[in-house]
């Protein structure tokens, strides 16, 4: 008996079965902006992975892999990943990939001409002086401009955030972008977050992009202007999809 139970155990502990789901272990966009790249931990017992793409209600095989990694350039809102064994299949949790997104109105704070944008996993106005919550961008409402915080850390905090007018495809960094830009409601903006090492697009960074949908005046006043803006942060570090 002493030989037998050790060979029982052995036998219930390999029967093609895996020990627990796909667990990713980062994913970041490539230093292009439109490769998405996907890592997993080694799933002992597994013979194969394959990536699903998911977009509204449909489901695409996309990649098929035995390692633990994948690079992905086709543009899905959602991924899945599909670990094989000989009698067991298991799937990681949803990976989401499309960017947030809100719709804001902006005024002025106080009688200043500066309005605050945050982020802290939702997109958000916010006054631009709060040392408790420093934004992620500036809006200047009697111009029309975006100016980058670090421009005055002593008022608005440390973000580095720089931007680019573009028209038809999505500029990726570092090329020609700037600190401040002014643009009326027909332009596109695209947002660099240079959150990373300074001037270097790296793995710290994410995109983004902003759109005017419409300016109301009042009596021209600093106070009475109200700007009403569609605005995107990637969720992705360096991926541009759905700009």
């Amino acid at each position: 008996m002493k030989r037998v139970l050790p060979l029982l155990l052995f036998l219930s502990c390999s029967g093609g079965t895996l020990p627990s789901s796909p667990v990713i272990s980062k994913i970041f966009g490539g230093e292009d902006g439109k490769t998405l790249n996907v890592h997993w931990f080694k799933l002992e017992g597994a013979d194969s992975f394959t990536v699903f793409g998911i977009d509204s209600l449909s489901i695409k095989k996309i990649k098929s892999t035995t390692d633990t990694f994948a690079l992905i350039t086709e543009e899905f809102k959602k991924l899945l990943i599909f670990a094989y064994a000989p009698s067991d299949i298991q799937n990681s949790d949803t990976i989401r990939v499309e960017p947030y997104m809100k719709s804001l109105t902006l005024n002025s704070f106080g009688s200043g001409k500066f309005s605050g944008i945050c982020f802290k996993d939702t997109i958000f106005p916010c006054d631009p002086k709060n040392e408790d919550n420093h934004p992620t961008l500036l809006f200047v409402l009697d111009s029309l401009s975006l100016i980058s915080p670090s421009r005055d850390t002593a008022k608005f905090g440390y973000r580095n955030t720089k931007f680019k007018k573009y028209t038809l495809e999505y500029p990726i960094p570092p090329s020609d972008f700037s600190y401040s830009l002014q643009f009326s409601p027909s332009d596109k903006v695209a947002l660099w977050f240079d959150f990373g090492i300074k001037d270097n697009f790296d793995m710290g960074d994410y995109l983004g992009k902003v759109m005017i949908d419409s300016v109301y005046y009042g009596d021209y006043s600093r106070d009475s202007i109200t700007v009403f803006l569609r605005i995107w942060h990637g969720r992705i570090t360096r991926l541009s999809w759905f700009f």
